[in-house]
């Protein structure tokens, strides 16, 4: 069995606490019935605190790299939905891939 050996258990783990982190944020950002620019700097908050989490879990790996191009569009897209705050149309756009993006990373499996 290839990559299976005494940090391949924490990498998942990890990676479970991670995914486990990313659906608490995409349930809040689900349930909240209006979105202010407070809670997108929440939200931008909240997902570079999992920078370093990304980085590690997608290292050297490129079945990996889906995630973190999900994770990279979607820091991206909560920085334009904050900059463009008064056009409503562009900001329900770019809210919807958002979360089309959290939803894979939610969904996604665990790499070896």
């Amino acid at each position: 069995m290839v990559g299976v050996g005494p940090g391949e258990n924490l990498r998942k783990k990890k990676f479970d606490l991670l995914k486990q982190d990313v659906k608490k944020m995409h349930d809040q950002l689900k349930k909240a019935p209006t979105l202010s620019k407070a809670s997108i700097e929440q939200c931008l908050t909240h997902m570079g605190n999992l920078k370093k989490d990304v980085d590690l879990y997608c290292k050297d790996h490129a079945g990996a790299k889906p995630f973190q191009d999900d994770y990279t569009h979607t820091m991206e897209g909560l920085k334009k939905v904050k900059d463009k705050w008064g056009d409503q149309k562009k900001v329900t756009a770019e809210m919807l891939k958002i979360g089309t993006q959290l939803t894979r990373m939610v969904n996604a499996n665990y790499v070896a």
